[in-house]
């Protein structure tokens, strides 16, 4: 990796920044080429507001790597930290011996330079400065992070609770239903069986009225025959009663 610069392309698909954008940020100054740290910690903090913390991830990573370890210019990130960068998250390379590589080759192109150990000495108290800077706004994304994951996991156990809740209501409401449907069904039984016991009542009450009107017949022509015999007993009576009071005949004297 020591030497190599990579594409606009390569680097707009590692750090998810559209390749216009790179290249309209690309700059130089001295003799380093790279970009802007006001222009990389705008586009942290944009992926830190959109939740894309992977992106987010690779950023500040980025700005680690060229504001504290290979610091050149003020406030600027050279090829030597995109690197040391891509070695890690593309080659797939242990950052211990890509970092020692990188330092080494580093530090040999700076001391080759005439000035180059007060060039070091020039930078480290404002690297130090934006190390502390850094580690503050890194520190604050993070808490950041991690209450907007508390927050989501807290939403989403809301959410799961209202789930829940909503799911014993739609089985209570549908237990409701079947019981609803069983009392419906024994209400229908139960007019069903006092139907019949009115038609029933209406049956006997039917026998027992013709029953009534039957013995009152059968009563009143007994009487009728009773009072006819009566009669005929009366005038069998009478006729004796007369036959007695007639004068015998004179034969009989």
């Amino acid at each position: 990796m020591i030497g190599y610069n990579p594409s606009v392309e390569e680097m707009s698909y590692h750090l998810n920044i559209l390749d216009t954008d790179l290249q309209a940020n690309l700059g130089v100054r001295g003799d380093f080429k790279g970009f802007p740290r006001d222009y990389l910690e705008e586009k942290a903090a944009n992926f830190a507001t959109s939740l894309k913390w992977d992106a987010f991830n690779d950023i500040m990573i980025h700005l680690i790597f060229g504001l504290i370890l290979f610091p050149t210019e003020e406030d600027f990130m050279d090829y030597a930290a995109i690197n040391l960068f891509l070695a890690v998250k593309v080659g797939d390379e242990d950052p211990i011996l890509a970092l020692l590589t990188d330092v080494y080759h580093n530090l040999h192109q700076r001391h080759i330079k005439k000035g180059g150990g007060e060039h070091s000495q020039h930078h480290y108290p404002s690297t130090k400065g934006q190390k502390e800077e850094l580690e503050d706004k890194f520190y604050r994304t993070t808490c950041e992070k991690n209450q907007l994951n508390k927050d989501l996991n807290q939403a989403l156990k809301q959410l799961k609770r209202g789930d829940e809740i909503t799911r014993l209501e739609e089985d209570k409401n549908k237990q409701a239903y079947v019981d609803l449907r069983v009392i419906i069904s024994s209400l229908k039984g139960y007019k069903n069986e006092l139907d019949r016991a009115w038609i029933q009542r209406d049956e006997r009450k039917d026998i027992w009225l013709n029953s009534t009107k039957t013995k009152k017949e059968v009563k009143e022509e007994y009487e009728v025959r009773i009072q006819a015999l009566e009669a005929k007993v009366q005038s069998l009576v009478n006729a004796l009663c007369e036959a007695k009071s007639q004068p015998m005949d004179s034969d009989w004297s």
